[in-house]
């Protein structure tokens, strides 16, 4: 009854069917119980298999880096439960990444089951997978964003040497994790994780009032933070070289700057989304009107799509570039934070190598002290 890729779901109310993830076509009988195939026909097959790749194998990698940083400041670091400002931030940063690679390893373990149940469902929070990946995605970059911002002033703060205080950061920090468990949670009273095929390919907040409400607001406060703390390092950094001292904490800024744009094309990537929603969904329900049409006049054709070219919608490979940033956080992290002069010191102090006899447990203490 329905043409290929359209699948029939009988149903009275299709409003309730949507809400369940199938998206009814506009179309008279008998094409009113047509649904549309997840994943969704925005892009060809063959693009959606180079975007889940990127997915499974880019998400792996990045998980499995952000888990070294976090063991190199967390277990490795000897003075874990005393660590200072630097420490704590680079941590919470590593924690953050972690948990997006581990939205990507649910689906990198169960694949397309995680946002389509069905070849012509998209998932919703009434899937268990959906909404813990949904859960670890809103965590884990609300958590990525804000302490991006923190390291951004941290950087500012280690070279002018200024200190703070351990109690007001932690006050800080405690109030920091209650807004984004609240962020975090709070969509779910609204139904608002699923899978929508563009933009983050996997489940997330659906509608884009509840995006901006509880995530994008967030993003761009934290992007004005970064801004001024990058700003206020460039320039204390340029009045020390003045003085004839080097850019000690050169790649940390580097970092900062790379993840600022990275949000910043992000912030514009979704908002054009946002924008033209109405558009991408008019031309998907013209490609579904040639379908149908086809059908009607190619009644012996087993796959009228033939006579549907494909018609773009959004560029394939902003939506790749995007997906890209996405995945190359935990990449960075570990390039810039994992691999610098510090995180090598704290592996030289630790327990394990200095039982080993190959470290030294004062290392990090010592070399931080002449810095």
């Amino acid at each position: 009854m329905c043409p290929p890729p359209l699948t029939f779901q009988y149903t009275k109310n299709p409003a309730e069917g949507e809400s369940l993830g199938y998206m009814y076509i506009a179309a008279p009988a008998p094409f009113g119980n047509c649904t549309l195939p997840c994943q969704s026909m925005f892009y060809e097959e063959s693009q959606w298999d180079k975007y889940n790749i990127l997915t499974k194998g880019m998400g792996t990698v990045s998980f499995v880096l952000s888990c070294l940083v976090l063991l190199t400041y967390g277990p490795i670091n000897r003075n874990f439960f005393k660590m200072n400002r630097h420490t704590t931030i680079v941590y919470l940063i590593s924690l953050s990444t972690a948990l997006i690679g581990i939205a990507d390893l649910l689906y990198t373990s169960y694949g397309d089951s995680v946002i389509c149940p069905e070849p012509n469902r998209y998932a919703r929070q009434t899937d268990d997978k959906c909404l813990a990946q949904g859960i670890l995605y809103q965590f884990g970059w609300l958590g990525a964003v804000i302490f991006w911002a923190f390291l951004s002033i941290d950087g500012y703060l280690r070279v002018t040497g200024k200190q703070t205080s351990s109690k007001i950061m932690y006050g800080v920090l405690g109030a920091l994790f209650a807004v984004i468990i609240a962020l975090t949670f709070g969509p779910i009273a609204g139904d608002q994780y699923g899978y929508y095929p563009v933009g983050v390919n996997s489940c997330w907040i659906l509608e884009k009032n509840w995006q901006y409400g509880f995530f994008w607001w967030v993003v761009i406060v934290s992007l004005a933070v970064g801004f001024v703390g990058i700003c206020l390092t460039v320039f204390s950094m340029i009045k020390k070289t003045s003085d004839g001292k080097n850019f000690k904490h050169a790649m940390q800024l580097v970092m900062v700057i790379l993840f600022f744009f990275e949000i910043l094309y992000m912030i514009c990537f979704f908002g054009v989304i946002n924008d033209r929603k109405d558009q991408y969904t008019a031309t998907i329900s013209q490609r579904v009107q040639c379908l149908l049409k086809a059908a009607m006049t190619h009644l012996t054709e087993k796959d009228p799509i033939q006579y549907c070219p494909f018609e773009h919608t959004i560029g394939f490979a902003s939506q790749y570039t995007f997906s890209f940033f996405v995945k190359v956080l935990g990449i960075q992290i570990f390039v810039f934070l994992g691999l610098s002069k510090e995180s090598l010191l704290l592996w030289k102090s630790s327990t394990l190598f200095t039982a080993l006899g190959l470290g030294d447990k004062d290392a990090y203490e010592v070399e931080m002290d002449e810095n």
